[in-house]
């Protein structure tokens, strides 16, 4: 009998648009983080342009964290974390500026994957390059509640 092995391996993939301020917050967030994450073996992707590229990366088994900006008109900088297991769990990203699409096409994928949505609440939306002021304040606090979430 041979056994089958699968290695999970955990991805972050971080998606947003930073030229719509705090849309970005997610690729700053990422880019701050990405260090550390790989030293720890968790794979961070930074898609900015086109989310669905990085499906390519994913493989059977993986943990994938989507991290994205949200507006649930929070406090602006609250982390909200949701394990998706199924259609029915869309509605947690329903708020999500970005990540609606990517989260449909990795649960429509037959991979076996653990998917988990990661949330960071917006404080301002404005065609302009770099986060908030607000956000900018609780950028160490935002980064280190990610970081306990996925390690």
């Amino acid at each position: 009998m041979v056994d089958i092995v699968i290695y999970m391996n955990k991805k972050v993939i971080a998606i947003g648009n930073r030229f719509m301020q705090d849309d970005g917050i997610a690729l700053v967030v990422g880019k701050r983080i990405r260090e550390l994450m790989v030293e720890k073996g968790v794979d961070v992707i930074i898609s900015e342009a086109d989310m669905n590229s990085c499906i390519e990366d994913i493989q059977p088994g993986d943990e994938v964290y989507v991290m994205d900006s949200t507006y649930y008109g929070i406090l602006p900088g609250s982390i909200t974390f949701s394990s998706l297991k199924s259609k029915k769990d869309k509605k947690y990203i329903a708020s999500s500026m970005n990540g609606f699409k990517l989260m449909n096409t990795l649960m429509l994928y037959k991979k076996r994957l653990k998917v988990f949505f990661i949330g960071i609440e917006i404080a301002s939306i404005e065609m302009k390059e770099g986060i908030s002021k607000t956000l900018a304040s609780k950028m160490d606090d935002i980064c280190n509640h990610i970081i306990k979430l996925i390690l």
